[in-house]
């Protein structure tokens, strides 16, 4: 990677306090499963974020004081262990109103708007997300307009993209079926003229089935080096008894 000077990443997150939170997975186990087990996630991938040494904007909803407050005291003691204090800054801002693409061009805009020229997006939900993939994903827009990470539902787990590339609507997916998302996102950047550069898939968790192969994952006889282990999640999960867990 040239120069992180103008290299910035968001993480755009809800309050791990304010319900609904993992809808899916709530409605497969409790609210209160899922509000403790996204609070863990957050704080894993906060770990992977800190070791970057890059700016983090952690772009929140609901957009109140309380949630901004309740994240800020999750997440600001993790980013701080850095020993690099001018490159580990993080600023925490509420995403405003609109859909999830409205929210997404938004915290775009803002990085933007305050001087940087390469962009990375995240969702709270990748506890285990190699470092090695952001850092791919920057060094992806040196020769790329936009980057984007599909995820084995259709969607996809990360986004990135240059100043002089973004325009606003380009995320629109709308009136996109969920399993399409990610392919007609790049059809439609690519029929604006733009180079898109697909990292390899990621499995993000929204069921209590994501969260078995997460498990599996990192089981001792699968994990590969590379793959950093979610211990705050791991370990929880290690005291709970779930649907269809896997076997210790």
């Amino acid at each position: 990677m040239k120069d992180n000077n103008h290299t910035c990443l968001i993480l755009l997150s809800r309050s791990p306090a304010a319900e609904p939170v993992k809808t899916r997975l709530a409605k497969e186990s409790s609210s209160e499963f899922a509000q403790t087990l996204y609070s863990l996630f957050l704080q894993d991938l906060a770990q992977t974020l800190q070791s970057l040494e890059l700016p983090i904007f952690v772009c929140y909803t609901p957009d109140t004081a309380l949630a901004g407050e309740n994240l800020s005291d999750l997440l600001s003691p993790i980013f701080e262990k850095h020993p690099n204090k001018r490159a580990q800054t993080s600023v925490f801002l509420p995403q405003g109103p609109g859909r999830l693409e409205t929210r997404m061009d938004r915290a775009f805009a803002h990085c933007f708007e305050r001087g940087f020229d390469k962009v990375t997006l995240i969702g709270g939900d990748l506890p285990d997300l190699p470092a090695a993939r952001l850092k791919a994903a920057l060094e992806a827009l040196e020769h790329h307009d936009w980057v984007l990470g599909p995820s084995l539902d259709g969607g996809y787990y990360l986004v990135a993209c240059t100043a002089q590339a973004f325009q606003p609507g380009l995320l629109d997916w709308q009136a996109l079926p969920p399993n399409a998302i990610y392919l007609k996102t790049c059809e439609r950047l690519r029929q604006n003229n733009l180079r898109v550069y697909a990292l390899p898939p990621w499995q993000d968790v929204d069921t209590l089935t994501d969260l078995k192969d997460l498990v599996n994952r990192h089981a001792k006889t699968n994990a590969p080096p590379h793959l950093p282990p979610p211990t705050h999640t791991l370990a929880w999960l290690a005291t709970q008894t779930w649907p269809n867990q896997p076997a210790p």
